[in-house]
């Protein structure tokens, strides 16, 4: 009797069990577009900003003409956009990009810094596109800006393959470069909070470099990630069990660093790690 009774629930559980799996597949594969909100305080500011970052778009498109990636900008309302590296690569056309960057451009200042994709494409047709869209290109160097009325100062590095590309040294001169921006945000604006936009978060150098608040990208969030057991399984750059796959990283008193989960959807699978718009507000301490 009892085995009869049991075989009557065999169809419903296997029901139930099928929908808890199909849940977990729809969480486990989720490529939606996700907002990942952090809030930064500093003595230093006195009046709120908000600021969006995007990296790694690799010729995705969010509906037609990025319409849905715009219009969650458009709600986010930030006072500047940073693109920190990878929203153009050699496997697609810039169709994308141009899409993205002719409508973001007109109607918030949007900053720009290269990733290593940039230099593996016609990287000067990138800066072409970049300079019809009205977007302001960092090429290591530091630019006082203000915002909301609040004056900061805003650093961009290129990525290190600028380097290859122009066949010298890639780690000498990309130290140099940071130590020479550090240089003059010392001695001209150590007043002012710091930001600092650099594709690869390289934390060994970056922690080093004076900048309050450090935007990278590159890491794809680690492409598999595990809610509360692993940030992320492999990285271009770190290799496996990245330090520094995605989220944010206190690098010391001085330097916060916030690791953008970029925008692509690729062929390779993104495991419980969805592609994320960065949106962050400062705020008084």
């Amino acid at each position: 009797m009892k085995n009869i009774r049991f075989k009557k629930y065999i169809p419903l559980l296997l029901l139930v069990l099928l929908l808890v799996l199909s849940y977990l597949a729809t969480l486990m594969l989720d490529t939606t577009l996700h907002t990942r909100h952090y809030t930064i305080k500093d003595e230093r500011i006195s009046a709120p900003v908000r600021v969006v970052m995007l990296s790694d778009l690799h010729g995705t498109f969010y509906g037609q003409n990025q319409q849905e990636l715009v219009s969650t900008i458009d709600q986010l309302d930030p006072h500047a956009v940073f693109l920190v590296g990878d929203i153009f690569d050699e496997h697609h056309d810039f169709s994308a990009a141009t899409a993205l960057l002719n409508q973001i451009a007109p109607r918030y200042p949007t900053y720009y810094v290269s990733g290593n994709h940039e230099y593996s494409t016609d990287f000067s047709a990138v800066k072409e596109t970049l300079s019809a869209a009205g977007v302001i290109c960092l090429w290591g160097e530091n630019q006082k800006i203000t915002l909301n009325g609040q004056e900061m100062l805003l650093g961009g590095v290129y990525d290190e393959c600028h380097y290859l590309y122009n066949a010298t040294p890639q780690g000498e001169h990309f130290t140099k470069q940071l130590r020479l921006m550090k240089e003059e945000k010392e001695e001209q604006y150590s007043d002012l909070f710091s930001i600092l936009l650099c594709h690869r978060p390289e934390a060994d150098i970056l922690k080093n470099s004076g900048y309050n608040l450090i935007f990278s990208g590159h890491n794809h969030g680690g492409q598999v990630r595990i809610p509360g057991i692993l940030n992320g399984l492999f990285a271009p750059s770190q290799g496996f069990i990245p330090s520094y796959a995605g989220g944010l990283y206190t690098l010391n008193e001085q330097s916060t660093l916030i690791v953008g989960r970029g925008l692509v959807r690729n062929h390779a699978p993104r495991i419980f790690n969805p592609p994320e718009i960065v949106y962050v507000e400062l705020l008084p301490a």
